[in-house]
């Protein structure tokens, strides 16, 4: 099987024919964790800003040229630049299958952790569900980007960005309950074992980004391990509780 990828960025698109499997894995990789930009066979891309990705699969690398060749339609839509002819994702989906949505969840689902080993902060599934949902009162955009550069930064080791993002989650997402504050969910909201779990994202992540944050420069500094930052249990346990209030 042989696929190519649509990339639509502001005020413009451009697709990479005939990838293998790998190739679009490692595309699909740099998309979800919110790269700006990867390199491909020695060529950079841009994904900044990214407005939409889909993958469209066929069974031979000659069968995308002749498919395009032989429909007048699709050559109308063509768009030349820097030597290549680009073709639109709703030109191309009549011509060929859309596997975007089985190739991404497959991904997401085969690749909970990165290659060095460390799992995920917050599981993928909990943000294809925040994704998913739509509420008139709540626009979920920032909280899902938090999300998901929780998982960029744990991933990546940058320990401090994580405990910080953790920090501005925990003050984002009051108003879905109703609250002014998260002290006031992890006192007032739900039973004793979530209110417990809340005191405890409340109290030890707080305190923990606050030291990193208004601790000035030391002659010796000890910088932070995953242990100390992954708060993951507990949050993931708010953010199932965030989805059944939205």
């Amino acid at each position: 099987m042989t696929y190519t990828v649509c990339i639509t960025i502001p005020k413009d698109y451009y697709t990479i024919t005939c990838v293998s499997e790998d190739d679009v894995k490692f595309i699909a990789a740099a998309f979800e964790a919110g790269h700006e930009s990867f390199f491909l066979s020695g060529k950079k891309y841009d994904m900044k800003a990214i407005s939409d990705f889909q993958v469209f699969s066929y069974d031979q690398p000659d069968d995308y040229h002749t498919k395009i060749n032989g429909s007048q339609e699709a050559l109308k839509e063509g768009i030349f630049k820097d030597g290549f002819v680009f073709f639109p994702p709703h030109a191309l989906s009549k011509l060929f299958t859309n596997v975007t949505n089985d190739f991404i969840r497959r991904y997401s689902v085969n690749n909970s952790a990165d290659k060095s080993g460390t799992a995920a902060f917050i599981n993928v599934n909990r943000i294809d569900v925040l994704r998913s949902k739509t509420n008139s009162s709540f626009d979920l955009r920032r909280l899902i980007r938090m999300c998901e550069e929780i998982n960029q930064t744990f991933s990546d080791r940058c320990f401090l960005s994580t405990i910080f993002l953790v920090r501005s989650l925990l003050d984002h997402v009051p108003p879905i309950f109703g609250r002014k504050s998260f002290a006031e969910i992890a006192n007032n909201h739900g039973g004793k074992s979530f209110k417990e779990a809340m005191l405890h994202l409340e109290n030890s992540s707080r305190k923990i980004a606050d030291l990193y944050l208004h601790t000035q420069i030391k002659s010796n500094e000890i910088l932070p391990e995953p242990q100390q930052v992954n708060f993951s249990q507990a949050l993931d346990l708010l953010l199932a509780e965030v989805i059944t209030h939205i």
